[in-house]
C-alpha cells in the first residue's frame, strides 16, 4: 500500500503543472483597427509555456483561424507558445487573414512544473492604425496583464 501511494504521489508530481490565466477583455480586428498581445518571460532560469485562447464575440471559440503570418489557433482556439528565460513575443491580430471586422475575448494562461514560479509579464493593446490631424499617432487603449505584476 505504501509503495502504491509513493507510485501515485510521483507520478502526479513529475505531471503536475502550475500556473494562471489572465484574461484579454476585447481583441479588435478591421483595416483601420488592430489588437497586439506582449509577453515577457522575466525570469533567469525558468522557461513558461503560455495557451492564448480566443473567443469571437457571439461565444464560439475562434478555431483553426490564422491571425497572422506566425500564428493560427488550433480546434481549440489556442496558440501555444514556450518562452526562454529574456524570451518576448508579440502576437498581432493581421486584418488580411479576416474577411470583415472581427472581435471577441481570450485568457493568457500560463504553466510551469514548479510551484510558485511566476515569470511572464505581458499586456495588450488596441487601437486606430490611422493617422488623424487632431491625434497624429493614432488611438488605442493598452492593458497589463495582472496588473502587470508576473503570473
Amino acid at each position: 500500500m505504501k509503495k502504491l501511494l509513493i507510485l501515485i504521489l510521483s507520478v502526479f508530481f513529475t505531471t503536475a503543472s502550475f500556473g494562471a490565466t489572465e484574461n484579454i477583455h476585447q481583441w479588435i480586428i478591421s483595416s483601420l483597427w488592430r489588437t497586439s498581445i506582449s509577453l515577457t518571460n522575466a525570469c533567469n532560469t525558468d522557461d513558461v509555456d503560455v495557451s492564448v485562447q480566443f473567443w469571437k464575440s457571439d461565444g464560439s471559440l475562434l478555431t483553426g483561424k490564422q491571425i497572422s503570418e506566425e500564428y493560427i489557433t488550433d480546434s481549440n482556439g489556442k496558440i501555444s507558445l514556450h518562452l526562454k528565460p529574456h524570451q518576448s513575443i508579440m502576437v498581432n491580430f493581421e486584418f488580411g487573414y479576416f474577411d470583415a471586422v472581427t472581435y471577441g475575448s481570450g485568457t493568457v494562461t500560463t504553466s510551469y512544473v514548479k510551484p510558485g514560479v511566476e515569470c511572464l509579464i505581458g499586456g495588450y493593446y488596441s487601437g486606430t492604425t490611422i493617422v488623424t490631424a487632431p491625434n497624429p499617432y493614432g488611438q488605442g487603449t493598452s492593458y497589463l496583464l495582472n496588473s502587470g505584476k508576473k503570473f
